[in-house]
């Protein structure tokens, strides 16, 4: 077939010339995306009412949602937050389910405890979670000096936002720092006192002459006219002139209360470069190209720019630049890998026919993967990407092995058809095999648990497509190109490489107990190492941007919280965007901030600039706000999306019947742990108003009355609605004086006979302390207590003896220990495959068993210089790790095939086609690993996110190479002497 095959050099070359140009165009019709489009198991319940408090939202609400929801079939966990006025229920589900089925099934109990609800109780707004949930990137556009935030804000929210939400690759635009108008009624106190006009009378004037009739039809003989009723109220003029009547006469309400139209009360901002500003977080569809999409959004902006010049924008936390960087690797990969492998190919093979055939392999590979790719519905996106780009060294390999293979028939004297034709004949079989192998390593990855597991789906069909289409380019492309070109090949690096490895090993051979009895200590000592090296899920990512999160921890209004927030920027001397008190994004992207806490995104050109940042903040809230409570989270992006991982490494779950044996509990620890640091929320001092019932009674004043009038002291009350030409506008009594505790203990009330009663003679105030925010999981409510430890087990254990068995525990010290307890399933699952493999290509039990034997001894080495170096077990070196199994066997593979076909072809002894398969293979073998090592080089001389997770990956490659080929053509062919001399 092969022979066949290279006689047709141009049926072949325009074979491939085809599939490469179908290949181009699958580049330009596939979608660019972020990430693969993933129904994530979890749903969000958003519950919004701004007039109960944390304790009552948590009892009459979120505790009965929360019974309905235990109902829910395959629901893994739940979780809700509960503050004033807020709730999250987080809900997570087992991987597998149809979350669509979840959502209809979440509904419908939300249906069923709705009914019990009071009627003023809005209903929750469930949320659905994808993989698209993370922003595009964020449009942060300052208020000018020139214009009202109030119609600027308008403005962006009915026409900037309509109009990017109308681009076909947006999905929505959400956007929070927008200023709502309202008309602001603020009595005079005082003047109504002493007038005996009370705000209920204001209240009650303006509400009976904004009511409005509709519209009607009325006949006119033959015809039907609509009639339109004009409103009484059009205006703030219309309101100032009407007329309140008292018991002394009628007085305009102009006279009583200042009547303007202010924005609504804030209770959150957003800052960017110390400017007010607003932020449009903008959402893509799946399957778009989303540099086209950034593209139009700016070309929009920039339009923008030139028809309001007072318009500035900038754009943040662009999730574009990671995809960017993906694509960059995988073109330096191209070129690097190019690059080397012709060096490579030149040194060992001294023609550069044949370097440049090389140079053709791997862009023809990549092009042709693309076809197979998109019919398999996989989008260009970054986990694509990284199969790509792990496969590159890969793909050198089976053209190297090719070409030397059919360069040693060539130098025999064989004619360029028979070379090639026997070259790759000889090889094809082991060549199969050890793509099998290969691809044997990335299946497993596939279940893996969770969204990851799915997620390795696109990285391994990728890879096992590169690597296949590679396998094909290497017997038909190259041997064709190689007989057809007439490349010569009269020299070699020559026999020196080869004497040295024949004395090398004799010398190694004669001491061969010794090695066996070496390999059994590495093992040993590899074992121990597994147990003691530090484990974690993701490596130690250097972020250079994250959010600080800061909750002031003490009642102070939203104003405040700005003031100490601009302070906190300036100390730290970083312009970047602030996120202060409730934000209105409806899609929570910055997470759940309440009135008194705020989130700094802190972007640096370096992580060292970040550690320092970090001083900063630490320094200037321990010296002014020693209360706050700041955590450091890294910035939503997608390798946190696609590998999520706890916040903190430890958290106690304290059931509230044991609040009070916390103070007690945190003391213990302190001493018993000294290097342990351990914080909680504290209580904080509320405000709590008594009204006494039988004290209006007795003093004849109405409830609703004395109400009215405490709203009207302590905040907005909302009266009616202004109906204008284009918007709704809210009519609110408030009173603007700060001095609020001060006009509750000194200001009157008019009872029914018109008499002044003190307010302080019918309710009382008093201070009550309790926590702001409520926990609650599928067990009950809890107190979380975050703990950072290095002696976890002892700490676990400590607190179970203080409290008991209700007492549960998580964090990232569990997802870490589960997460390498799922890797080191993957492992045997790879071991058992790549034995079956071996099995059915040698027809042998025991040949295979020789060529395993590699992979605890290379596991075990790599592992030591791993903890030597300081490296620990995570997702990336455990995956390096595991996809070395497949590379370095392949050498072995190509050594015992070569040894085999010495001993049963030629009828040499044992130790005489060890010496000849070394001979014959060893230049393939050098060739590959050189590639492979030199491949993953560069990458420690780069920086950001992206490296960061590759170099774990890069020096278990790098180190599990060097390691591994010593053991192919050393201990593996004295293992195979142990076994073939019998």
């Amino acid at each position: 077939m092969i022979e066949f095959l290279i006689k047709r050099p141009i049926a072949v070359i325009m074979a491939f010339l085809a599939f490469v140009l179908i290949g181009l165009v699958s580049l330009r019709v596939m979608p660019i995306a972020l990430m693969p489009e993933i129904d994530i198991p979890h749903l969000k319940i958003q519950i919004n009412e701004p007039d109960y408090s944390s304790y009552e939202l948590e009892n009459l609400i979120v505790n009965p949602i929360r019974r309905q929801l235990l109902q829910v079939p395959r629901l893994d966990n739940l979780k809700s937050k509960t503050s004033n006025g807020k709730a999250i229920i987080d809900l997570n589900f087992e991987y597998g389910i149809d979350i669509d089925y979840a959502f209809i099934e979440v509904n419908d109990n939300l249906d069923k405890v709705m009914s019990s609800f009071p009627k003023e109780v809005s209903r929750p707004t469930l949320i659905k979670s994808s993989s698209l949930d993370i922003p595009l990137f964020f449009i942060n556009i300052p208020y000018p000096k020139k214009e009202s935030k109030i119609s600027f804000s308008n403005y962006i929210n009915n026409t900037v936002k309509k109009r990017l939400e109308q681009n076909k690759s947006i999905s929505y635009v959400d956007i929070t720092g927008l200023v709502f108008p309202e008309i602001v009624i603020s009595p005079n106190l005082h003047a109504l006192e002493r007038l005996s006009i009370s705000i209920k009378d204001i209240e009650n004037t303006i509400v009976e002459n904004n009511s409005q009739l509709g519209s009607f039809k009325i006949k006119d003989g033959h015809y039907v006219l609509d009639v339109l009723f004009e409103p009484t109220l059009r205006d703030i003029k219309s309101i100032k002139n009407l007329y309140v009547k008292s018991e002394d006469g009628r007085y305009q309400i102009g006279k009583l209360a200042k009547v303007s139209l202010k924005p609504r009360e804030r209770k959150g901002y957003f800052y960017n470069n110390q400017k007010e500003a607003l932020s449009l977080a903008v959402f893509s569809k799946k399957n778009i190209k989303i540099y086209e999409t950034k593209n139009e959004v700016v070309n929009y902006l920039e339009q923008l720019k030139k028809d309001k010049p007072d318009l500035s924008y900038s754009i943040s936390e662009d999730q574009t630049d990671l995809l960017k960087l993906s694509i960059n690797n995988l073109v330096y990969s191209i070129l690097s890998g190019t690059i080397l492998a012709i060096f490579i190919v030149f040194v060992f093979i001294r023609t550069y026919k044949l370097a440049l055939i090389i140079g053709i392999v791997i862009p023809t590979a990549l092009i042709i993967s693309l076809v197979f790719l998109n019919i398999l519905d996989i989008t260009i996106n970054i986990v694509s990407l990284s199969g790509l780009i792990v496969g590159i060294g890969m793909m050198i390999d089976n053209s190297l092995i090719v070409i030397d293979n059919i360069t040693q028939y060539r130098i025999k004297g064989n004619t360029f058809l028979e070379s090639c034709s026997k070259g790759v004949y000889e090889i094809i079989k082991p060549l199969l095999s050890s793509l099998l192998t290969t691809c044997a390593v990335f299946i497993p990855l596939i279940y893996l648990s969770g969204i990851s597991g799915v997620l390795f789906y696109d990285q391994a069909i990728s890879i096992i497509v590169s690597l296949t289409i590679s396998y094909l380019i290497s017997i038909i492309l190259l041997p064709t190109l190689y007989t057809h070109l007439k490349i010569k090949t009269d020299t070699i690096v020559s026999n020196a490489i080869n004497k040295n490895y024949l004395n090398s090993f004799d010398f190694l051979f004669k001491r061969k107990n010794t090695i066996i009895l070496s390999s059994i200590i590495i093992l040993a000592i590899g074992i121990f190492v597994v147990i003691i090296i530090d484990k974690q899920k993701l490596p130690n990512i250097r972020y250079s941007n994250f959010d600080l999160i800061v909750d002031w921890n003490e009642p102070i209004s939203t104003k405040d919280n700005l003031k100490r927030t601009l302070e906190l920027g300036k100390a730290i001397e970083n312009p970047n965007s602030k996120y202060i008190g409730e934000q209105d994004f409806l899609s929570l992207v910055k997470g759940y901030l309440a009135s008194e806490e705020s989130s700094l995104f802190i972007k640096l050109k370096s992580y060292e600039e970040s550690q320092k940042v970090k001083e900063k903040v630490d320094l200037f809230l321990n010296n002014n706000y020693d209360k706050s409570i700041f955590t450091i989270r890294n910035s939503k992006n997608l390798f946190e999306q696609i590998f999520p991982k706890e916040e903190v490494n430890l958290l106690a779950r304290i059931p509230v019947n044991y609040a009070s044996d916390i103070d007690n509990l945190i003391n213990e620890l302190n001493v018993r742990f000294p290097k342990t640091k351990i914080t909680t929320q504290q209580e904080v001092s509320h405000m709590k108003i008594e009204i006494d019932i039988n004290k209006l009674s007795v003093y004849r004043v109405d409830l609703e009355a004395l109400l009215i009038k405490l709203q009207s002291i302590l905040g907005a009350n909302k009266i009616s609605i202004l109906k204008t030409t284009n918007e709704y506008l809210p009519i609110v009594i408030r009173n603007d004086d700060e001095n609020q505790l001060s006009n509750i203990k000194n200001l009157s009330i008019h009872n029914r006979e018109s008499v002044k009663i003190p307010l302080r003679s019918l309710i009382s105030l008093k201070n009550r302390k309790q926590r702001e925010n409520l926990y609650s999981n599928m067990d009950g409510n809890y107190i979380p207590l975050i703990i950072d430890t290095k002696n976890e087990e002892e700490v676990i254990l400590f607190m179970k003896n203080k409290i008991g068995v209700d007492l549960e525990f998580e964090g990232k010290y569990f997802e870490n220990k589960d997460f390498i307890k799922q890797l080191s399933i993957v492992l045997i699952i790879v071991v058992l495959l790549l034995y079956f493999i071996l099995a059915a290509q040698f027809e042998s039990l025991i040949q295979p068993i020789i060529i395993l034997s590699e992979i605890p001894l290379t596991l075990s080495a790599s592992i030591i210089v791993l903890q030597l170096i300081g490296i620990s077990l995570n997702i990336m070196s455990m995956i390096g790790l595991i996809i070395i199994l497949g590379i370095v066997i392949n050498d072995s593979i190509l050594k015992i095939d070569a040894i085999n076909k010495s001993r049963f072809l030629s009828n040499m002894s044992v130790i005489e086609a060890i010496h000849n398969a070394g001979k014959k293979r060893l230049n393939a073998i050098l060739m590959t690993s050189l590639t492979t090592i030199f491949a993953m080089v560069p990458i420690f001389f780069s920086s950001g996110i992206g490296y960061d997770l590759q170099k774990p990956f890069a020096f278990v490659v790098i180190v599990s190479m060097v390691i591994g080929t010593v053991v192919s053509i050393y201990y593996v062919p004295i293992v195979y002497w142990f076994f073939g001399k019998k």
